[in-house]
This record gives structure tokens, sequence and C-alpha cells, in this order.
């Protein structure tokens, strides 16, 4: 039996049959579709956290609750995100599962009974942080299969710019006297009528393609999802992510309440969490 400490010799040499300019094109729907995730994310959540259980008449403990088992069951499908979007392809999941947010975003905005905010919130976060985030990453992944420091470097200075903008946009709503639950129904709009036909119009399908004279090269690199769980760079690595994650979403979540709590504005706010987003 191959020791689980085995590395392959060579790395898998693939390219994308796609042009450089389709390429660089679908690294910006790419980005617009990472963005799109944010009312599902616990920084974007965040944002409406406390008008939220103000209207709902929750304590944070229990807002934290709903929260904690929403993550839980997008943890559990987890799974079976990648076979989903593999079997539908990237462009068709693009599109599907911007639709699917776009809704869930909708009906959060209508939430009326905390049945319904929990529902509103577990599908947002499945079709948001879990299925779009993949998506969005699997795009650029497969766009640049060879690797691409540049690419990489655009999809984190775009991203940050265009998080940026909506946590502004948030913020200036919010002062102008918009609810939450109009800022979540925008949202959700930007989703349907700009997102998705963006996504359409920009698109394609990238295709990988060996490169290597030698088909045989990289054959080993392929892991399955029982062979990378045996070896000590998933436990590392997996140890760090739920480590990082729980500190992070318990500050993302109620970062508004921790400022409030010390006294300070929302405007505080708001701009702490644009200098946190953007500085990542």
């Amino acid at each position: 039996m191959a020791s689980v400490l085995e590395v392959p010799a060579r790395p898998i040499d693939r390219a994308a049959d796609l042009t450089v300019a389709a390429s660089w094109i679908n690294l910006v729907a790419s980005c617009l579709s990472y963005v799109a995730t944010n009312p599902s994310r616990v920084y974007g959540l965040g944002v409406i956290t406390e008008p939220l259980i103000s209207e709902f008449g929750l304590s944070r403990t229990e807002f934290g609750m709903l929260n904690f088992w929403a993550t839980l069951i997008v943890a559990g499908l987890s799974f079976g995100f990648g076979t989903f979007v593999d079997r539908l392809g990237i462009r068709r999941a693009y599109s599907v599962t911007l639709a699917a947010l776009a809704l869930s975003t909708f009906a959060l905005a209508h939430a009326r009974t905390e049945w319904q905010l929990f529902a509103g919130l577990t599908l947002s976060r499945i079709f948001g942080q879990g299925i779009l985030a993949l998506v969005s990453t699997a795009l650029l992944g497969k766009s640049f299969p060879r690797g691409a420091p540049m690419a990489a470097a655009f999809f984190l200075l775009v991203t940050g710019a265009l998080w940026g903008a909506v946590v502004l946009g948030m913020k200036y709503a919010f002062a102008a006297g918009w609810d939450w639950r109009a800022v979540w129904q925008l949202c959700a709009v930007a989703m349907a009528f700009v997102a998705i036909p963006a996504g359409l119009l920009l698109v394609r399908e990238p295709r990988i393609l060996p490169v290597s004279d030698d088909p045989a090269v990289g054959a080993e690199t392929d892991q399955t999802a029982r062979r990378a769980i045996r070896t000590p760079l998933f436990f590392v690595y997996g140890s760090y992510c739920f480590v990082s994650g729980v500190a992070n979403s318990g500050i993302g979540l109620f970062f508004e309440s921790f400022l409030k709590d010390r006294g300070f504005s929302r405007d505080v706010f708001f701009d702490a969490l644009l200098i946190g987003i953007v500085g990542m």
C-alpha cells in the first residue's frame, strides 16, 4: 500500500480550452459572482444583525444559534457541492446558483417569523457562501489551470474593490433611511438583473486539456476525497480553518454589536468593516 505521505514527483500539466481574452473575461465574471455572495456571509449578515435582532426580538445568543445551525447544515451538504457544479457545468451552475441566491435573499428580506428567518438564512448560506463561492473559485481555477499569479492578484484586487463598494453602498443606503429589508431586496435585484445577465453574456465554459506529451504524467496527483482525508495536510489545514473560521464568524456576525457596546456609532462600524475587507 502506498504511503499517504507520498508526494508525486511532477504536477499535473493542463491548460484551459479558452482564448486568453475568454480566460480574463471569465475572471471578471468570477469576481462578480464572488462579491454576490456578500449577503450570505457573516460580514454581509453582520451589517443587518443589530436591526434584525431588534425587529424580531431576538437576543444575540439566539441569533447566533440560528446562524450556527444554518452553518452546520451547509457544512453537512457541502460534500455534494462539487459534484453538483461538475455535472451542471460552470456556466449553468453560475446562473442557476445566482438565481437561487437572489430568491433566497429576497425571501430573507420578507421573513416574518423565526422559522422563516432561519429558512432564508440557511438557503442563502447554501447557495451563496456554499455553492456560488465554489463556482466563483472553480471558474477562476479552471480558466487558469496552469497557474497565473497575475490572475489571482487581479481577482483579489477587484473583489476587494467591489466588496468595498458594496459596503459603502449599504452605508449610504442606511444613512438615507432605508431599512435592512429594502437593502436586502436591492441586493436580490442586483443579482437578478446585473450579475446573472453578466454571467450569461461573459462566462465561457472552460474545458481542461492535458498538454503533457506523456499522458501518465500527473495521473497520480488527482486525489479522491477519501484519500485526501487520510493525508496529514488535511488535518493541519482543517484545524486552521476551524479555529480561524469560528473566530472570524463570531466577530464578523457581531462586529457592530461589539462596537455598539463600547459606545461607537454605526459610521465607525462601516468604516472599520471597509478597512478590514479591503485590507484583506
